[in-house]
């Protein structure tokens, strides 16, 4: 068997050898057909959800629910901050309806706090605590509240805190404290030229103060995933709509994004930055361990071309038969430089050895090609089979990796036995010296022959002490920790995660009916990793034939004219009018000390 491969070797090479030129001609045409076809076919499909197969039968059902639910998937959520709950409602009403607008590049565009059901009925949602505490605070402040209706502007308020100040005077019980103390705020931040927001929410409300106030906007944009990233365009799209209409500026807001749209998006920025970098890392540290260890400009030179060579061929190879690459699947190429380089290295030095003993080039090309071209063969069977090995699997990304880098062996094998020689017959590479024997690399291959005891011993004892430290080894599950730290939308998603009614690690269930649904609720709400279920009667509030009597007080005593003042513009001789005069009526409640 031997014999044979070794004579299948020599034909080979003395073929390759006497038609070297045309073979050179040959591999250059392929890999530039290769390259060709390459950039004309390889897609990258980027959607994550294809890495797995359709075949699996959890994923035929996550597919069936994406079908009934598209709205489900392929989300990006815009989360609006601001430092006041009124500018974060605000703008997050003005960029709804701009985002509505534009249906070149969103399927649907979706927020709860602009939903007409949740904002005619979102009293309603309050407990009925709350909703007295609201009236109770309305029907208190009911009158200096229609001065301020009546007069929508500066002078309104001004005159609304004058009659404030006078009932205080007259020993009725109001509490001007906090209005007066955020009124003073913001004229101070305005005179020193810096932004203040004053909140009649956190007034009428009295809410816990938070450092940030967040509103939310889900978006389902259209991606086309053959693109390198999908959802570049529609990133820098959103902020650049609220800047162009003021929404930013006007409202003092900060947007992020995260979500399954925003953190594949950064996934894929990661993944093309760092398989760029590790491409050229991994190839320049080639190229400096081989001029080092072939000590021969012709022998690199040769080395890196057949490299370059076999991996356009394998990105061809994989353009034919896969068609497009994953963020998986595309690590092929630095797999290929660490490895298929491997071949053409062996190669390399066995010629250089091989011209210490035989004058002749040609014979010292045919005695490597033959005295190495087994082993290189089994080596790369090995090596493929290693890869081969990750096909039979339902994750396809994974089974694609293998296929193209197994594949790829074969095709450096086949270029290092071909290309190589042909190369080597025209390049007047001399005789080197034999560095085996001399300075450090002869120390290091001393040393296992040294201290051989010594050295199995210290297998031993790190053995077993790795064997004790995987003991502490944990898996984590959370997928969420495959991705750098620092990108905003997961830390973004982080963020939210830290408030409970905000938090986007979410699950879905289906029931079969409102029975079923219960028993649902029922079972989950008792686990300890579920902190909150919500179900569709959480949208039907309770208590309503009470709260609905709140509210037809509330309307009852501020009647209609209420909800129907306009803003009336005055000018700057009124306002600072009105200032006047509300300073004079401050004055005078300070020296009161009521």
């Amino acid at each position: 068997m031997q014999n044979h491969l070794d004579h299948a070797l020599r034909c080979w090479f003395r073929l390759t050898y006497r038609y070297s030129v045309q073979v050179i001609i040959l591999i250059i045409v392929l890999a530039g057909v290769s390259l060709a076809y390459t950039w004309n076919n390889l897609g990258m499909n980027t959607d994550t959800r294809d890495m797995l197969s359709p075949e699996l039968r959890w994923r035929q059902l996550d597919l069936e629910y994406e079908n009934l639910f598209p709205h489900t998937i392929d989300n990006l959520l815009i989360v609006i901050e601001a430092a006041t709950p009124d500018q974060a409602s605000d703008a997050a009403a003005e960029l709804y309806r701009l985002l509505q607008q534009d249906k070149k590049h969103f399927k649907s565009v979706f927020s709860y706090g602009q939903l007409g059901f949740i904002r005619g009925s979102a009293l309603l949602f309050l407990e009925p605590a709350e909703l007295q505490d609201l009236a109770d605070q309305l029907a208190a402040n009911q009158a200096f509240l229609a001065r301020l209706i009546a007069d929508q502007n500066l002078r309104g308020l001004a005159g609304m805190l004058e009659e404030a100040l006078e009932a205080v005077a007259d020993g009725e019980d109001v509490d001007l404290e906090d209005i007066l103390h955020r009124l003073t705020t913001a004229l101070d931040a305005n005179r020193n030229g810096q932004p203040y927001h004053l909140s009649w929410q956190k007034l009428l409300f009295d809410e816990t103060e938070k450092s940030v106030y967040r509103e939310f906007i889900v978006v389902q944009p259209l991606l086309d995933y053959t693109e390198m990233l999908p959802a570049a365009q529609l990133l820098d799209m959103i902020p650049r709509l609220a800047n162009e209409n003021g929404i930013t500026d006007r409202y003092k807001i900060r947007l992020r994004f995260t979500d399954s749209v925003a953190l594949s998006h950064e996934e894929l920025e990661s993944v093309m930055q760092t398989n760029t970098l590790a491409i050229i890392i991994a190839f320049v540290f080639v190229a400096v361990i081989l001029t080092l260890g072939l000590g021969s400009g012709w022998l690199v030179l040769a080395t890196l071309l057949t490299l370059v060579s076999g991996l356009i061929l394998t990105a061809g190879f994989a353009a034919l038969t896969v068609g497009e690459l994953n963020l998986i699947s595309v690590a092929f190429a630095v797999l290929y430089i660490g490895l298929g380089v491997d071949f053409a290295i062996h190669y390399c030095l066995k010629y250089r050895e091989q011209l210490a003993l035989e004058p002749s080039r040609s014979g010292a090309l045919e005695n490597t090609s033959t005295g190495i071209g087994s082993a290189l063969i089994i080596c790369a069977f090995t090596t493929a089979i290693g890869f081969y090995a990750f096909m039979p699997t339902d994750y396809d990304g994974v089974a694609e990796l293998g296929w193209i880098s197994g594949s790829g062996m074969f095709i450096s094998l086949v270029i290092t036995l071909t290309f190589m020689p042909a190369l080597l017959r025209h390049l007047p590479v001399r005789p080197g010296q034999n560095r085996n024997g001399n300075g450090f690399i002869a120390l290091l291959s001393n040393i296992p022959a040294r201290h051989g005891l010594a050295i199995k011993w210290l297998a031993v004892v790190l053995t077993v002490f790795s064997l004790y430290l995987v003991k502490d080894l944990e898996f984590d599950s959370n997928t969420l920790n495959l991705q750098p730290p620092q990108n905003e939308s997961v830390k973004t998603f982080k963020d939210l995660m830290q408030e409970p009614d905000a938090a986007p690690l979410t699950g879905k269930v289906i029931a079969r009916d409102i029975d079923d649904a219960k028993h649902i609720k029922q079972s989950l709400e008792k686990l300890s990793l579920v902190d909150k279920v919500a179900w569709l009667h959480d949208f039907i509030p309770e208590d309503q034939e009470e709260k609905l009597l709140l509210i037809d007080e509330i309307n009852l005593l501020l009647g209609a004219e209420f909800f129907s003042g306009t803003e009336v513009p005055v000018g700057t001789r009124t306002r600072l009018t009105a200032l006047q005069q509300l300073l004079d009526k401050t004055r005078q409640y300070q020296e009161l000390d009521v």
